[in-house]
């Protein structure tokens, strides 16, 4: 028998720059089967798919690392790398972190890499394979982006992490570990950060660097006040945690406190995440400046009032705290937002009491009024059921320019099937309500908040990852501007495991159904012209008894 002929694959034939038109049209998931079809198309696509790799398993740590090992033809297209090693399992485990630490050590060592320019370790703990930053130092000549998280394995002073020069950014994350392994640290002030971390950043990374993170959330914050002596004229991007850095000691008395002579010695700054315990809100307002670069500010609401009559061309505001009704009302909310008129995105987190319902719709109302030109919301609601979907659809119309959105709301006690129903329903809801709008996701959470998330417009908030279902939607519309349909990625927990997700794409048709209704599907439509219908019928019938009542009297 003869062996089966094997033709080769129509796409094969297609140009590069044609393929990569198609690319750039792509998602990721898509973008992959197409490299799957043909060796053609994989070499052309490869600078679009391989541009951004993220590992999020053990697994996929060793299998994706080791093929990047063996295909230099692919790793030398790589410019970002997220290595999170157990983020889908809860437990984490460490010897997945050790074999992925080990997996980048080797692929760094072979110099394919010479285009990374961002690395990111994201796990409970700082990798024990120091060798796996002298790697990526020696072996990434464009590496100018490093991020880490740092637990309760606290790196030695000596450790290779501490050796990097001219970075244009640092990210350090510090996890619950390293606050719970050093609680007697903190009460006897020693310092919890290497001095050859400060060596590293104020003398070899100074003259370079553009965004500087040092994340982390206890009720001990972390002195940091180093930092406050050191002066990057490139900086445009700070992000600062529960650290401490602005205070001095009683001893002397210096004519500004040390972090808002920081601050104004940084004028460029785009920028700007504080926590509570980074700053008191009242220093603020004691700038001698205004900060007219800034753009973006994430802290909290005291802070934001002090910052914004200074801060004239704030666009972007997320607030890092959530807003408890009980101590702060829609209107005093509202209020703070009327000061800041060039407002383009908002991120909030509030808690209902009393009635849910009621506080939420007035909430709503309190921001349209007071933000009439946002384009992008963020609204999380946390301890109760919110609002239903419906309402919140016909209240986010008045948000005229809002093109994007985004809702988590507590969903307790709600089967995973009725709230897929009931997600998907909101979800159609809101696009035929809101025909302005390009995306938008909805998220129905468990109780409290296990796990972070970063977002995109705001990369150094934190939100909780434990929904129970979660979907994001995007709106197809016509000729017309009407939404025709609604493509749905929906991801749900699978009940055999927490942590880990089902995913499901599908599209739903927005459109009215062909022909027109009959006299029975007018009466009964659900809608502000079928309740006119009802009313009319209702008098048409009301007219005609009153008809026949006479006729009856005049014939009698």
């Amino acid at each position: 028998m003869s062996p089966t002929k094997r033709f080769p694959s129509p796409l094969s034939v297609l140009p590069g720059d044609l393929l990569m038109d198609i690319a750039s049209f792509l998602d990721r998931a898509d973008l992959f089967h197409l490299g799957l079809s043909c060796n053609h198309v994989l070499i052309q696509i490869a600078s679009t798919l391989y541009t951004s790799v993220r590992v999020t398993s053990g697994a996929q740590c060793h299998s994706t690392l080791a093929m990047l090992t063996r295909r230099p033809d692919l790793a030398c297209h790589v410019r970002e790398l997220y290595v999170s090693p157990s983020s889908g399992n809860l437990p984490p485990q460490h010897r997945d972190a050790e074999q992925a630490a080990v997996a980048v050590r080797d692929l760094a060592s072979t110099k394919h890499l010479d285009a990374l320019v961002r690395f990111t370790w994201d796990h409970p703990d700082l990798p024990y394979e120091d060798g796996m930053w002298f790697a990526l130092r020696m072996g990434c000549p464009q590496l100018k982006y490093v991020a880490t998280s740092i637990g309760s394995f606290i790196p030695y002073g000596h450790s290779h992490l501490f050796d990097f020069s001219n970075l244009h950014g640092l990210a350090i994350y510090l996890t619950p570990g390293f606050y719970t392994v050093n609680t007697d640290a903190f009460m006897l002030d020693e310092a919890l950060i290497s001095p050859y971390f400060w060596r590293m950043l104020l003398e070899r990374c100074s003259s370079t660097l553009r965004d500087l993170t040092i994340e982390g959330v206890s009720e001990l914050p972390v002195d940091v006040h180093a930092l406050c002596a050191g002066r990057f004229p490139h900086l445009r991007r700070l992000v600062l945690g529960d650290v401490a850095c602005d205070w001095f000691p009683f001893t002397t008395l210096p004519p500004k406190r040390p972090f808002m002579a920081f601050l104004e010695a940084h004028p460029y700054l785009e920028t700007l995440s504080l926590a509570r315990t980074t700053v008191v809100a009242a220093n603020l307002a004691s700038l001698a400046a205004p900060v007219n670069s800034l753009t973006t500010f994430c802290g909290s609401i005291d802070q934001l009032r002090a910052l914004s009559p200074i801060a004239p061309n704030l666009q972007h505001v997320a607030l890092r705290e959530v807003l408890l009704t009980r101590q702060v009302t829609p209107l005093s909310f509202a209020g703070a937002l009327q000061t800041i008129p060039t407002l383009r995105t908002l991120a909030v987190t509030f808690a209902l009491h009393a009635d849910a319902a009621y506080q939420a719709g007035h909430l709503v109302r309190a921001l349209t009024l007071a933000c009439p030109t946002l384009q992008a919301l963020d609204l999380a609601c946390t301890q109760r059921a919110a609002l239903p979907l419906a309402s919140l659809a016909n209240m986010l119309r008045a948000f005229r320019r809002l093109l994007s959105g985004a809702g988590a709301f507590h969903g307790n006690g709600v089967s995973v099937t009725s709230a897929a129903s009931g997600l998907v329903t909101g979800a159609a809801c809101i696009a035929r309500n809101n025909p302005q709008l390009h995306k938008f996701e909805i998220s129905f959470l468990d109780n409290g908040a296990a796990g972070d998330v970063p977002d995109d417009d705001f990369p150094f908030i934190r939100y909780p990852l434990n929904s129970r279902i979660s979907g994001l939607f995007e709106i197809s519309k016509d000729e017309h501007g009407l939404p025709s349909y609604l493509h749905v990625t929906e991801h749900t927990r699978r009940w055999i495991c927490n942590q880990r997700y089902a995913t499901r794409r599908y599209r739903l048709d927005l459109r009215p159904s062909a022909g027109s209704p009959g006299p029975l599907d007018l009466l009964l439509e659900r809608s502000a012209a079928g309740e006119e219908i009802r009313m009319i019928a209702f008098c048409v019938i009301l007219v005609v008894l009153a008809l026949y009542g006479w006729i009856l009297q005049v014939a009698l």
